[in-house]
């Protein structure tokens, strides 16, 4: 027996709900397509601001990408968090940094933001940084009665310190710049996958749509043409992708 909840907004469709789901009732919806129609319903209700909090948890690259493509062209403001760096290099236009008990506002995107830091001097996220020398004064060692140290090896501890500090950044940084490097090569893997299976559908489609028996029969090729046309957008979406995240990637 079937739940009295309504049924998909067909409006929703293009972006982020497509085929059998569009007829289904909001109460067998899984997880995962329930967070697709809150945010579409979100993105299509006319609002002229929206608050949303890690928008891509638990979305898969195809709903990410069409999440991306629907942000991008909505006309209002848009206040979101999120950890995904690059949802927030092809969305953000101001990047809003709450540390340390105070707000510092950054015009542009994630990437922006990164380059701002290390023209500051600062700790960048994803290009490194200046490292500063620490402010305070290194500690010394207490000096032994019979052998007291000399002045030059007290004026050699100080920079053996900062180089240390120093040191320890870079090493900071380096293993950071890994685990980045290693969750890109994973999220170009995942994209590459979507790619071929994309591909490999629209071929099936086009053998079917060449067969007499559907492409004199609208009610048969109508829905494949619909598909082959929600295919090539995802197409599209998957290709940019995964040329922005490879350039990435080779930097």
């Amino acid at each position: 027996m079937k739940s009295p909840s309504p049924a998909v907004p067909k409006k929703v469709s293009r972006e982020l709900i497509s085929g059998s789901a569009v007829e289904k009732s909001v109460s067998v919806l899984s997880g995962g397509e329930r967070t697709r129609l809150r945010l579409a319903k979100m993105l299509f209700s006319g609002a002229n601001v929206l608050l949303l909090d890690e928008p891509t948890n638990h979305l898969d690259i195809a709903s990410r990408a069409t999440l991306e493509t629907a942000a991008c062209d909505y006309e209002g403001t848009m206040v979101f968090v999120s950890h995904d760096r690059f949802f927030l290099d092809a969305v953000a236009t101001r990047v809003v940094e709450i540390k340390d008990g105070r707000i510092r506002s950054f015009p542009g995107n994630y990437t922006d933001y990164c380059h701002a830091l290390k023209a500051m001097g600062e700790t960048s996220p994803l290009i490194g940084a200046s490292v500063k020398a620490p402010s305070a004064k290194p500690a010394t060692q207490k000096p032994v009665a019979d052998k007291p140290k000399s002045d030059a090896s007290k004026k050699k501890s100080a920079p053996a310190d900062q180089n240390g500090s120093a040191k320890s950044a870079a090493r900071e940084n380096s293993k950071a710049d890994q685990k980045e490097q290693n969750r890109l090569k994973k999220l170009v893997t995942e994209i590459e996958k979507q790619i071929t299976g994309v591909e490999t559908r629209l071929a099936q489609i086009e053998i079917e749509i060449a067969k007499p028996e559907i492409y004199r029969d609208y009610t048969k090729c109508n829905p494949l043409v619909e598909e082959k046309k929600n295919l090539e957008r995802q197409h599209v979406s998957y290709l940019e992708q995964w040329d922005r995240y490879t350039s990435t990637l080779q930097s």
